[in-house]
């Protein structure tokens, strides 16, 4: 009997509570547990703010030079010692540099995609640029991020090459036979040549399809006249100075040829000897300087395999008698 009355009331019981259920907002339950999710992520982000705010904000530097830097190209101007008033006429390149990166769309690219949150959370977190580099205030997990997405940025940049370009004194015999036109060598002979008499090196970073200069050497003064003013009884002659460069000197286009594991390159070389002494001869103002000056040029078109020694050219004029060697290798991200 006790046993029976005691179900019927449990059955009550539970019909009772299952009529109060469906009397209920049938979206309460969903609306709780979403103000409770609600509320712990508040918990957690204040959790996370006070850790963070308790981290030690740093400013570290980063190089994004090559990056941000335009990509112009430059022409290279000859030694002379005529002076010339030719001005060779502006091309659309020059005047319309590009750039991998704009300064300011880089930063907003970090403030955007790095913790996003930080930026505004963080006192005293920010970036700023100048002279091609980033001096970035915030905390070191963030500046971890940093490192990661510079990388990142750096693999879709446009492909950079390296040349290497070397003249080798050479004798007259072996220079007529390496001077004819472009070719390999083997990596024996290239080694040999290499370690000759090296009379200038120069590496030259472009990118795919740039053209470039480089230097390596002095300006040489030397006084070449006198301007002379007629006064009153009296002749006025002011000194006339011009310089001349002497060393080595590049103008380099290279454009990969990723299909033959290659590039065209296009050059024009210099290399240049200021003679001394240098020879004077006496005017009625003084005496003014005729200076000599040894002149190699050579310009080549022609396709050369990546890390492979290849021979431009050269000249052959008795002791004077050289080659030039380039080798042309891939430049990626600083690297």
């Amino acid at each position: 009997m006790k046993r029976g009355l005691l179900f019927f009331l449990g059955a009550l019981l539970l019909g009772s509570l299952t009529v109060v259920g469906q009397d209920d907002d049938p979206d309460a339950a969903i609306k709780g547990k979403v103000e409770e999710l609600t509320r712990l992520l508040q918990r957690r982000a204040a959790a996370r703010a006070r850790v963070e705010g308790r981290q030690r904000v740093s400013m570290r530097m980063y190089d994004v030079s090559d990056l941000t830097a335009p990509i112009t190209d430059s022409t290279l101007d000859y030694s002379n010692l005529i002076p010339s008033r030719y001005q060779r006429p502006e091309s659309g390149a020059d005047m319309e540099p590009r750039s991998p990166y704009q300064v300011d769309w880089l930063i907003e690219l970090i403030r955007t995609t790095v913790e996003p949150e930080t930026w505004d959370t963080i006192e005293s977190a920010d970036i700023m640029a100048k002279n091609g580099w980033l001096f970035v205030n915030t905390i070191p997990r963030v500046h971890e991020r940093i490192v990661k997405s510079l990388t990142e940025f750096r693999t879709y940049l446009e492909p950079q090459v390296a040349v290497d370009l070397v003249a080798v004194r050479v004798d007259q015999q072996r220079a007529a036979v390496l001077a004819r036109t472009p070719r390999d060598l083997d990596p024996a002979a290239a080694e040999a040549l290499l370690q000759g008499d090296r009379l200038g090196t120069l590496r030259l970073l472009c990118f795919d399809g740039q053209q470039v200069v480089s230097r390596e050497g002095s300006e040489r003064s030397y006084l070449q006249d006198f301007d002379v003013e007629i006064a009153q009884s009296a002749k006025i002659g002011d000194p006339i100075r011009q310089s001349v460069f002497d060393g080595f000197s590049a103008e380099v286009r290279a454009i990969l040829d990723r299909n033959r594991g290659g590039a065209v390159l296009h050059c024009r070389i210099e290399r240049t000897d200021f003679r001394d002494p240098i020879r004077r001869v006496a005017t009625e103002h003084g005496p003014v300087e005729l200076p000599a000056l040894g002149v190699t040029r050579l310009s080549a078109s022609c396709w050369v395999p990546l890390d492979t020694p290849v021979v431009l050219g050269g000249a052959v004029v008795g002791d004077g008698s050289c080659v030039f060697i380039a080798i042309v290798r891939k430049f990626q991200g600083g690297k």
